[in-house]
């Protein structure tokens, strides 16, 4: 084996992809020619592959099918005329690895750019279920309630709550020549709640719905309920009576059971419609 000195890697002068590319060919047919007519190698071609002629031949192919078929990012391409045609610039592997580095792979939530602080500390799975079993576990404590008062809804503020025990209710503001069954002014500020605001049905089926008989819109879970109109009351609903919050909740197996009952023509006796409480 020859060693050869060390020496300094000069770089490697520019080269014409197109002519390079037009030259291996050139070299590969004639190669290919010159090994099957037994003529000699082209010039150039030549080189010490050793063994017969058989083995030059397919030593001389190797090498000129590893040349052409090498990257082409082996051939130095500076030195081109910038806009140049023919010029093909690879970027390395450095250049790629940054590049894809510095991409945003993680799929953007639109929705995540409006959560508030507030609502982000629920967003972890621990925290939702902390949440779950803290909203069973009021559910739960107010369906105990309203059984053990014989009720099967409740509506309820931030000062009064009332136990529903009859199918039909009436709401709004109570003066003295108006009288209503749940009276609204004991909440709060109600001078501008009409005296005969709202009705909470109950139907055979154990549905509930209230009914607008006020002069004023009101809301439920922020759907406006226009005068003379009706909606669906689904429990745990948010009912907005001008400035005034109430939830409504239903104990659906003490609708039920009142439903049974009725049917049966029973009645509980001595069961007022309401039990007043100014401390929920």
């Amino acid at each position: 084996m020859n060693m050869e000195n060390d020496q300094p890697l000069l770089p490697a002068p520019p080269v014409n992809l197109e002519s390079a590319i037009l030259e291996q060919n050139a070299n590969m047919v004639a190669l290919k020619e010159g090994c099957s007519v037994g003529s000699e190698l082209p010039p150039g071609l030549q080189g010490n592959f050793g063994g017969n002629k058989a083995n030059t031949c397919t030593s001389a192919l190797h090498s000129i099918d590893e040349e052409f078929h090498g990257p082409v990012a082996t051939i130095s391409t500076t030195g081109q005329s910038e806009g140049s045609d023919t010029e093909i610039n690879v970027p390395n592997y450095s250049d790629l690895e940054a590049l894809i580095l510095d991409l945003d792979l993680i799929p953007w939530d639109q929705e995540s750019d409006f959560i508030q602080p507030e609502v982000s500390r629920f967003q972890y799975p621990e925290s939702r279920k902390d949440l779950i079993r803290l909203e069973k576990g009021v559910c739960s404590y107010m369906n105990r309630s309203i059984m053990s008062k014989g009720a099967f809804a409740i509506l309820y503020g931030q000062r009064t709550k009332y136990y529903i025990r009859e199918p039909e209710v009436s709401l709004g503001r109570e003066t003295e020549e108006v009288h209503v069954d749940i009276d609204l002014s004991k909440e709060g500020k109600a001078n501008k709640i009409s005296r005969r605001q709202a009705v909470i049905k109950m139907d055979d089926g154990g549905s509930f719905y209230i009914n607008n008989t006020g002069k004023f819109s009101i809301f439920v879970n922020s759907k406006e309920v226009p005068c003379s109109k009706r909606i669906n009351l689904m429990s745990d609903s948010l009912i907005e009576i001008r400035n005034l919050k109430f939830i409504f909740h239903v104990n659906h197996e003490a609708a039920r059971q009142y439903i049974v009952r009725k049917r049966r023509g029973s009645s509980q006796g001595g069961i007022t419609a309401f039990d007043w409480s100014q401390n929920p």
